[in-house]
């Protein structure tokens, strides 16, 4: 920002003359504590809505349902024992999610229960024929076999490493394959002790009818029951998105407003008032990189929302096409409105040098009103300190109109987002409109404008954007002046970046807001198309032909395009050369099997094979068989099932969850059977009261999910079983397994479930724990390939867009539909790897440290840099689209040795030096040395002949390539903190017979 001077005739009289004040005491800030501040954060968490509390209702409507079936007595003789199972399956079908998608998932669920009992049909036949082929005799058929015991077993474990595998790789597959695992490890160990193909089937079929009959119940709930509509779901998220632009687009104008440059005549009113000023300036930045955030986060819930809405029968003008439309146009607001974190960085980054230039000015200015100086050498500096205070209040004055002319490109955006609405139907008739109630002399004064919602709105809104280009123009239209331009003739010559000046982030803002413009323009246009669509029956896609796109971009680099890719657009195989014929084809998938068993998630498949073995082993020898089915052993598989993670950090985290979450159902299902004197419809009425709270904890914090299911799955075996005790009889049950009375049932169940919690993290860091920060090194070198790659695809952008190829991005055989295509595409994988990063780094504090702590700071400071420069990178794309349209490009351009295109406006250097990053940080081996800080081109000064806005461009690419430069060493320094530097040399030390200096430089060459 621009700090005025506050010497001179003018100010020093006033000094003089102003009489002292005494300064107020500052008031004692009161501090919270952490603890309490995170008490306070849960409890707006659990702030009840409506919708919340409607939807944990009917979760619990399934399950409360099947739990009361139980007294029924052809209910209890059909499934006898595993009536428990209906009610856990009932939940487990996931009422709650929106009607497309609940289809989809009890489709898919049906499916894997089908798998499943065809799989376990299968084992119990191999079982049943190795028992008939070591038995002699007819007798011994149902004596204990070890034979068909170790079959059986053989595949609980092929089928249990299979499943844990798969919920490795496919994450999103998580209940599907826990119900799964489920079916498997409560069937199998009982077939091996079948004698006949019939009880095989009934024991087999009594279970799965179990189980569909659950999903049933759950899938009637969600279909009939306060039905949730996805296309609801995406507009509500829409709109959030929308509302969460403007937002942005406040808190930008706020930071500006906050960090203008101060006029001449202004005086501090007090000393502490240059630290409030700061601080209130850090707020505002703050405020708004927490406002991109949120809009980010935004994003991605709408994205999800629309995957929800493709899948649903409606009736409405919503079709697929118009949700890739809208889906597409708001992920094109992420790119410009994710470059103004840029600016936020560099609005808070000056925090710091100009408070520090502030303190020494207002130092300066209260010496100077004190002492005596001399009057010679005050009147010589009078003059030129009156030149500098003219040229100050100029641009002061310019400045001001710089401000209102980003005002009303913020206030265009903001109008053009509620035209969005108003089209697509969001928000309610345009005469409720809060901004647009004005009074009776504001419309007599004012001319008549398109109001969001009119017809030629969109119309206006573009003449807006374009006019508002230009600053300084008269009331005709005449005289006005880019405000690019303006930059170029007033550009600063201070290249230190602690001091920023205002003018530099102005063309910064309007660069992105001009180019956000652009982009809402797009989605305005969409909106338009939606608005005049009439209302009509909406059929989903059953067939998704999405994977053929896949063979998109290896089709069109075979055509007569003229277009020819880059090796970057290919990946390569080290080990093989691409295949020339059939045969090698088949060989290069094949090779997938050996892959696929060394790879990690295979790994972590035999993890939970071990896991469960470690318990179920004992339902399968001679002298345990008996205690593990009449102690239930079973419901700890369940556990394992349901908890069994990948890393110890979260694993120690959901061990602790879990504990508590079981500890607390064993209490609750005391409170339930007992506040009620053991009275059947008492219990229902309070175990309805605690799986409803459990819901709605689910609902308010899913990264929790698996911990609360474990505790409705404790409450559901713990009601459960007594109750089904009570109704069939415990006489009747004594010769399956132990019955005890519930005040003993209760902890007893507690514990079985408990050790099947702590086999399961047993396993997680047993014989070596897969450790957060080893994921997090590995997450954050991948981030650094994959910014590499992305200055380089910007860097490609920017050569083309001089050269004249780039073309139309949006025709697929021009240059420009490529690089974007791989912007977008390298960009999402940066994003994705950068929020994994993320939640490994708030798991590390979970682990339990052996040795040196953990660089924690270090990796935050990393993942903070990787994100300013890759909103610094965003906006360099975004500045070099001036030059796609200009006739001449060649100042800034020239031809090397080799004949390659390069630019001055490109730093050199950038992806090499990331893609060494990357390497160091994930293979954890030291930097190269001598590695030399990364410098930028010099901007030259170009003659007024040149057409000014290219100038303009070049020169704003090139202050963000000073910001570029400055985090990249930066982060060369952090990682040679980490891993450090190749270097051999011997320092001696001696009494001064060899100098010091030279020994340390004795380095030898490499």
């Amino acid at each position: 920002m621009a700090v005025w001077p506050r010497t001179g005739k003018r100010r020093r009289r006033a000094a003089k003359t102003a009489e002292p004040k005494p300064e107020p005491k500052p008031e004692p800030k009161t501090r919270t504590s952490p603890r309490l501040a995170q008490l306070k954060a849960v409890l707006v968490r659990l702030e009840p809505d409506v919708g919340s509390v409607f939807m944990a209702f009917k979760m619990t409507i399934a399950p409360l349902v099947c739990i009361c079936l139980i007294q029924s007595t052809a209910w209890t003789n059909h499934y006898k024992t595993n009536g428990y199972l209906v009610a856990l399956i009932a939940n487990l079908a996931l009422p709650f999610l929106p009607r497309g998608t609940l289809i989809k998932f009890n489709v898919q669920l049906a499916l894997a229960t089908a798998v499943s009992y065809c799989y376990v049909l299968l084992a119990g036949w191999c079982g049943l024929q190795a028992r008939k082929h070591t038995t002699h005799s007819p007798e011994q058929l149902k004596a204990y076999n070890s034979s068909a015991e170790a079959v059986v077993a053989i595949f609980l474990i092929f089928c249990v490493w299979t499943i844990f595998s798969l919920k490795s790789a496919y994450p999103s597959l998580f209940f599907l394959l826990s119900i799964a695992g489920i079916y498997a490890v409560s069937t199998l160990p009982g077939l091996a002790r079948a004698s006949t193909i019939k009880d095989v089937i009934n024991q087999s079929s009594n279970v799965v009818e179990s189980f569909l009959t659950g999903q049933a119940f759950g899938f009637f709930v969600g279909i009939v029951i306060l039905p949730r509509s996805g296309r609801d779901d995406f507009r509500k998220a829409f709109k959030g998105c929308l509302d969460g632009l403007v937002v942005i687009v406040r808190a930008h104008e706020q930071c500006m407003s906050v960090f203008k440059a101060r006029p001449p005549d202004y005086v501090p009113p007090s000393p502490t008032s240059t630290g409030d000023e700061a601080d209130e300036r850090a707020a505002a930045a703050t405020k708004l990189q927490e406002a991109l955030k949120g809009f980010t986060n935004g994003v991605i819930k709408a994205r999800a929302a629309a995957a929800h809405a493709k899948l649903e029968l409606s009736f409405g003008r919503l079709d697929n096409r118009e949700l890739r439309q809208m889906m597409s146009g708001l992920i094109d607001l992420v790119p410009p409105a994710s470059g103004l974190f840029a600016v936020a960085d560099m609005l808070k980054g000056a925090i710091d040098g100009s408070l520090k230039a502030d303190m020494e000015n207002e130092a300066r200015r209260r010496r100077g009103t004190d002492a005596t100086l001399d009057g010679r050498d005050e009147e010589e500096d009078d003059d030129g300190r009156e030149q500098e205070e003219e040229a100050t209040h100029d641009w002061h004055q310019l400045e001001e109109a710089i401000l209102q002319h980003l005002h009303n490109m913020s206030e265009a955006i903001v109008n053009g987002v509620e035209h969005a609405k108003l089209r697509f139907h969001l928000t309610a008739d345009k005469l409720k409109l809060p901004f647009l109630h004005r009074n009776q002399e504001e419309s007599a004064s004012a001319p008549p404008s398109p109001r969001p919602g009119d017809e030629n709105f969109l119309e206006s809104f573009r003449g807006v954007v374009e006019r508002e280009c230009d600053v300084g123009q008269g009331k005709d239209g005449s005289g006005g002046e880019k405000l690019m331009d303006h930059y170029i003739r007033h550009r600063p010559k201070d290249e230190d970046l602690s001091r920023v000046t205002t003018e530099k982030q102005l063309d910064y803002s309007q660069t992105l807001l001009s180019s956000l413009s652009n982009e809402l323009e797009g989605l305005l246009i969409t909106a338009e198309d939606y608005y005049g669509k009439p209302s009509r029956l909406i059929i989903p896609h059953l067939g998704h032909l999405d994977w053929l796109k896949v063979f998109r971009l290896n089709r069109k680099t075979t055509d007569d395009s003229g277009v020819e890719l880059g090796a970057g657009f290919r990946k390569r195989d080290p080990d093989h050369v691409p295949p020339v014929n059939a045969f090698e084809r088949v060989g290069n998938y094949i090779r997938l099997i050996p892959a696929a068993l060394r790879s990690e998630h295979a790994a972590y498949g035999l993890r939970g094979a071990c896991a469960i073995m470690t318990i179920a082993i004992v339902a399968f020898l001679r002298c345990s068989q008996s205690f593990f089915f009449r102690q239930r052993l079973l419901w700890a598989l369940f556990a394992i099932i349901m908890s069994l993670g990948r890393t110890s950090g979260n694993s120690n985290f959901l061990l602790m969850s879990r504990t508590v979450g079981t500890i607390a159902s064993m209490f609750a299902s005391y409170i339930i059977w007992y506040i009620v004197d053991q009275k059947t419809a008492g219990i229902y009425v309070f175990l309805e009261l605690w799986l409803f709270f459990l819901c709605y904890l689910l609902l308010k914090f899913p990264p929790y999910s698996s911990a609360i299911f474990v505790a409705v799955f404790t409450t559901i075996i713990m009601i459960c079983n007594d109750l089904q005790i009570r109704k069939i009889g415990a006489s009747k049950l004594e010769t399956q397994f132990t019955v005890y009375p519930p005040f003993v049932n209760f902890p007893y169940r507690l514990a079985i479930v408990l050790l099947g919690v702590a086999t399961a993290y047993f396993w997680t860091v047993f014989p070596f724990p897969l450790s957060e920060h080893g994921q997090l090194r590995q997450e954050v070198g991948s981030s650094f390939n994959l910014l590499g790659n992305y200055y380089s695809c910007i860097s490609q952008a920017v050569i083309s867009r001089l050269e004249g190829s780039f073309g139309d991005p949006r025709d697929e055989a021009s240059p420009g539909f490529y690089i974007l295509a791989a912007r977008r595409r390298i960009f999402r994988k940066y994003q994705t790897s950068n929020t994994a990063a993320r939640s490994d780094l708030g798991l590390v504090d979970w682990e339990f440290s052996l040795g040196g702590r953990f660089p924690k700071k270090i990796y935050g400071e990393i993942l903070s840099l990787l994100d300013r420069i890759a909103s610094y990178m965003t906006l360099t794309g975004y500045a070099s689209r001036t030059f796609q349209g200009l006739s001449d490009t060649s100042a800034w351009r020239f031809v090397d040795e080799d004949d390659v295109t390069r630019s001055q406006l490109l730093i050199e250097g950038v992806t090499t030096r990331m893609v060494v990053l990357h390497s160091a940080l994930s293979q954890a081996h030291p930097l190269p040395p001598q590695l030399r800080e990364l410098t930028r081109a010099h901007m030259p000064e170009f003659s007024s002949e040149i057409r000014s806005e290219g100038v303009a461009a070049a020169a704003l690419i090139h202050g963000v390539n000073s910001y570029i430069v400055r985090d990249i060493n930066r982060l060369t320094q952090l990682v040679k903190d980490l891993v450090g530097e190749l270097d051999f040399t011997v320092t001696v030390e001696t009494d001064g017979e060899i100098p010091l200096a030279s020994a340390r430089n004795s380095r030898p060459s490499t």
